[in-house]
């Protein structure tokens, strides 16, 4: 038989941890992350009641009681919307406030599937499959790769490679307008010489990961998905001139 949740005092850094026990896993869950969201709050030296103020300003009140209620204890539930309001409040991403990598060596994942920190954080990320439940003692059960988990792996991998190859296309991009530009100023033919190279090599670079660009978009459709939003309304217009025909056969 498990005993109900405390939390303990691990000392010199102020960490602490649950001591699993006869709760429902929801509120281990909660009170897992309430004991998250008081560190971060300590550690930036806030008050529950600047906690507090802070969810007020982003514009969903947290009141303070609700605060010191969800450290201490006496309220077990957390919404969504709390969570993403809290963690924006203590500048923190949400997912850490769950799975505290570098905090917590393990995580009670789902009801009484207890996994390393790090590979529970992957998972929720889609960086990597549900693998590597261990028992309380560390002990591993099993190393599962399911086609859910799959899935989930290969939409993330398209939506980050989609993004690698933006970034390329704007560095190589912005390099190239940038040594065009000082070749209009440049005054010595060396230096224009030069200058005239690099713009030249980074647009044959732009030009590549344009392509590649081109190409991770279609795969996401292939794949049955929207790609993401290049943003080219709010863009400059040579940046919306460029990639116009990004979506081009």
């Amino acid at each position: 038989m498990t005993q109900p949740i405390r939390w303990a005092d691990l000392g010199d850094v102020g960490r602490y941890c649950a001591v699993v026990t006869q709760d429902a896993w929801p509120d281990r869950l909660a009170r897992a992350i309430a004991a998250q969201i008081r560190l971060h709050r300590t550690e930036q030296g806030l008050s529950a009641q600047q906690l507090a103020d802070r969810c007020d300003e982003i514009g969903m009140p947290i009141p303070r009681n609700v605060v010191a209620n969800l450290e201490n204890g006496r309220r077990t539930g957390l919404t969504v919307a709390e969570l993403f309001v809290l963690a924006r409040a203590l500048r923190v991403p949400p997912l850490e406030l769950v799975f505290p990598i570098g905090r917590v060596p393990v995580v009670e994942v789902l009801p009484e599937r207890h996994v390393d920190t790090w590979r529970a954080f992957r998972w929720a990320t889609g960086e990597g499959p549900f693998l590597g439940e261990e028992t309380r003692d560390g002990s591993t059960l099993s190393i599962a790769y399911q086609s859910e988990d799959l899935r989930a792996l290969r939409s993330s991998e398209l939506f980050r490679e989609h993004a690698q190859h933006y970034r390329a296309w704007g560095r190589a991009s912005g390099r190239g307008m940038n040594a065009r530009l000082a070749m209009e100023k440049a005054t010595d033919d060396a230096e224009v010489q030069r200058l005239r190279i690099q713009a030249e090599q980074e647009e044959a670079a732009a030009a590549v990961a344009k392509s590649e660009l081109r190409a991770a978009r279609q795969r996401i459709r292939d794949a049955g998905l929207t790609p993401p939003d290049l943003g080219l309304d709010d863009a400059p217009a040579s940046v919306r001139l460029q990639l116009a025909d990004i979506d081009d056969a």
